[in-house]
């Protein structure tokens, strides 16, 4: 996993680069790069001109942190998009270009709040 540092949202994300292109969030992270506006250039810049192996998204991942069985978890109040999430440390895993179809579906918070 490579460490990005998030200017904007001033918190380093994990990337996994040399394997599958998922993307580790600490608990609480994620409300600060849920929304369209919010800036994620330097995750973007770090996926640029890589390929990354395919995932077998129904296996159960273990958590970074705690080593504990991560639970699927809807992550969008669509339910389109299932994540990996830890319930002890409350970090999630998402695989490549998951946190970016979440960011698609909605432009605020608002929005989001409306839906549910």
């Amino acid at each position: 996993m490579k460490k990005v540092y998030l200017e904007d949202q001033g918190f380093m994300v994990d990337i996994c680069l040399d394997g599958c292109g998922g993307l580790w969030l600490d608990n609480r992270e994620l409300n600060k790069l849920d929304e369209q506006k919010e800036d994620i250039t330097p995750l973007k810049e770090a996926y640029k001109g890589k390929t990354f192996k395919k995932v077998d998204k129904t296996q159960i991942r273990e958590c970074p942190l705690c080593h504990k069985p991560m639970v699927k978890n809807n992550v969008s109040a669509k339910q389109e998009i299932l994540i990996d999430e830890c319930y002890l440390c409350g970090g999630k895993f998402f695989d490549k270009d998951e946190l970016e179809q979440m960011r698609a579906q909605y432009h605020s918070d608002d929005e989001r709040i409306a839906d549910v």
